[in-house]
């Protein structure tokens, strides 16, 4: 055969392909600091937008379906564009998921964002959302 056939395929949520980590895999350190990773938890603060010699930088907390809680810091441009996303889902309860994240190789492990790559969602659609927002909210 020397063609290639092209046939159409279901719509797949992309929320769908990833591998939410555990936040106690993160606070305990077992999880490489060399891979990016993603989290999902309740957005429970926003912290305020800063700059340092880093540059910009806007800290929040999110909280796990076993109350664990991380805490995370957008940089940069993702930092005004992560203030203006919080800013506009008001003060309802939310679950976000982190995608392709890194994680800081301190003492404290803190998720960080990783340049353009890292996003951010809102209630995405998976089985972890309702049971976070049980426990949570």
């Amino acid at each position: 055969m020397d063609r290639t056939v092209v046939t159409n395929a279901l719509r797949r949520d992309p929320i769908s392909f990833y591998d939410f980590t555990q936040f106690d895999y993160i606070l305990e350190k077992t999880v490489d600091t060399k891979v990016l990773v993603d989290v999902i938890g309740a957005l429970l603060e926003v912290g305020h937008l800063t700059r340092d010699f880093d540059g910009l930088k806007l800290p929040f907390k999110i909280k796990d379906r076993y109350n664990e809680v991380l805490e995370c810091e957008a940089h940069n441009e993702q930092a005004l564009e992560f203030q203006t996303f919080f800013r506009s889902l008001g003060q309802r309860n939310v679950v976000v998921a982190l995608v392709f994240w890194r994680l800081t190789d301190r003492a404290n492990p803190k998720v960080v964002s990783h340049g353009p790559v890292s996003k951010v969602f809102a209630d995405p659609d998976t089985p972890e959302v309702e049971e976070i927002k049980q426990v949570v909210f």
